[in-house]
């Protein structure tokens, strides 16, 4: 299967024709022929296992029933470069597509941690994104995008010597959700796969920039993410701080699960932690309806939603008595010395 994309108001208009070739086996089993079969076989058995965890943790409530998906598809950028070594989920076509893959390393269709992530972008956009007025930059990139900047006190000092003009509420938000959306997707690939680097695997660029196994993490607070994006209008650097945002989210999101379960990571604990997630996610989009259109978002929102709407929830009791601004300093005590996120700066707690 090699389609090509051809879009036609929006739609895919040629999909291209799935065909592999197989052979049984005397006890029933079949053997993939070639390249393209054994990937459509493991693309589906992953597809097949996160339905399962979609089942578990309610998040096949909101999507649709069947997953469409293009392996080996021939995308393009504006510059007419074909696109190697990448995968994406894609709103439009409500689709997951898979690139050629021409590296060393672990090609992404084998990639479980990888396949998870751009399933994730879908559960998001049926839950959180979708009947939401905002322009498409807002949704899921490509699963490699640039991710390399310094921390955020050290990132002070490299965009100090720009100049630019203050970034519009629109922009602005639109880096902090794709940052919230890519990080929860990293997060996603790591409760299905178990796999701290996973994103690694594939593409060795990212292993240490993706990885979920460190410690505390430092959330970018509203007034340094607002000077650094309004004084970089370069997109790819933009969108290197909402991957590192991402990144946060990722590492803050299995920390916090490790607390919560006292350590534990096995595959029943992380589907515990999947429906915690899920269950957060339409009130964080009542949220998002609230402020997106007037107000800067606090890069750390998610944290703040996730714990308020599922403290109250009788399907979460594990977090009826863990003290957010508490765990938080734990976490990301960081984030508490010099980000200062509102929602627990100077000791106030989550509202």
């Amino acid at each position: 299967m090699q389609p090509d994309l051809l879009f036609e108001e929006g739609h895919l208009a040629q999909p291209g024709t799935p065909a592999g070739r197989y052979v049984s086996t005397p006890t029933g089993s079949f053997i993939s022929l070639d390249a393209t079969a054994i990937q459509a076989a493991t693309v589906y058995a992953h597809i097949e296992r996160l339905h399962k965890l979609d089942v578990s943790s309610g998040a096949s409530e909101f999507l649709p029933p069947r997953a469409s998906i293009g392996l080996n598809v021939g995308i393009t950028t504006t510059d007419n470069l074909r696109i190697e070594n990448n995968a994406q989920y894609n709103p439009t076509l409500d689709a997951f597509l898979f690139v050629p893959y021409t590296d060393t390393d672990l090609p992404i269709v084998f990639n479980a941690g990888v396949i998870a992530h751009e399933h994730f972008h879908s559960i998001f956009q049926h839950i959180v994104l979708k009947g939401m007025q905002i322009s498409k930059a807002y949704l899921s990139a490509n699963i490699d995008e640039p991710n390399k900047l310094p921390p955020p006190t050290q990132a002070t000092q490299t965009f100090a010597h720009d100049t630019g003009s203050p970034i519009s509420i629109d922009q602005y938000n639109r880096y902090v959700l794709r940052g919230i959306n890519e990080g929860l997707a990293d997060f996603w690939g790591w409760l299905y796969s178990g796999d701290e680097s996973f994103v690694g695997r594939s593409l060795v660029n990212s292993l240490e920039t993706r990885r979920l196994d460190r410690g505390s993490v430092q959330f970018y607070d509203s007034d340094f993410f607002k000077l650094a994006l309004g004084r970089n209008t370069n997109d790819q650097t933009r969108l290197s701080m909402a991957y590192f945002l991402g990144s946060q989210y990722a590492v803050y999101f299995r920390n916090i699960t490790l607390k919560i379960f006292n350590g534990k990571s096995d595959p029943e604990t992380r589907a515990k932690m999947a429906r915690i997630l899920i269950l957060s996610l339409p009130n964080f989009k009542d949220e998002l309806l609230a402020k997106l259109d007037s107000q800067y978002l606090a890069p750390e929102i998610f944290v703040k939603s996730f714990m308020k709407s599922l403290q109250a929830n009788s399907n979460a009791p594990s977090l009826k008595d863990l003290d957010v601004c508490k765990s938080f300093r734990e976490i990301a005590p960081l984030a508490i010395e010099s980000s200062k996120p509102e929602s627990c700066a100077m000791g106030t707690p989550f509202k």
